[in-house]
């Protein structure tokens, strides 16, 4: 009896956490993924951060692309601004100052391939939960087995935000200054 008292309530919150949000949730995706489909092109910028491997990393960056081409730029900090990073499936290049040199990209989550990482999300990853906070919708993206994104909507339904977890644990943080969507040129 106890059994099935404590499944009737788990199916009970299951089902409300389940309908908590979750048409905001479709709607903030929808509109990206549509238009990512359509061969639109997304743009980032954000401040990113990073405790990765036991370091503090701090960048304020920007990206544009889809399909997994990226143009990666560093605003800050000032010592690294101006070095930017192409890439599309395993080939990379780094360019500063007009010199081009070939590189691999680095494998998994780094703090330079964060806002990557959330472009590819946005445009494919599962979604396991949304809901909704004030006039915020958040939505829980499984990238793979280990990596997870959890997006923050504004009312807009844009990005403001994302948060990384790495096997369960907070890898990098984006806040995200402009968020844009252009339909080739």
């Amino acid at each position: 009896m106890r059994r099935a008292a404590l499944a009737l309530i788990s199916a009970a919150m299951t089902l409300a956490l389940a309908a908590c949000g979750a048409p905001e949730g479709e709607k903030a995706l929808a509109g990206i993924r549509d238009a990512l489909a359509e061969g639109a092109e997304a743009a980032v910028t954000a401040e990113v951060s990073s405790t990765l491997g036991g370091r503090y990393a701090e960048y304020t960056l920007s990206c544009a692309g889809s399909g997994g081409e990226y143009t990666l730029e560093v605003l800050e900090p000032a010592e690294l601004a101006g070095v930017s990073a192409r890439y599309s499936g395993e080939e990379g290049e780094l360019e500063f100052s007009g010199l081009v040199l070939s590189c691999p990209v680095p494998e998994g989550l780094t703090p330079l391939t964060a806002l990557p990482a959330l472009l590819e999300a946005l445009e494919g990853a599962q979604e396991v939960l949304s809901w909704s906070e004030g006039d915020q919708t958040l939505v829980s993206l499984d990238v793979d087995d280990e990596l997870g994104v959890t997006v923050t909507f504004g009312e807009d339904m844009l990005p403001v935000s994302a948060e990384f977890t790495l096997s369960g644990e907070s890898a990098a943080v984006c806040e995200i200054k402009e968020f844009s969507i252009s339909h080739g040129t």
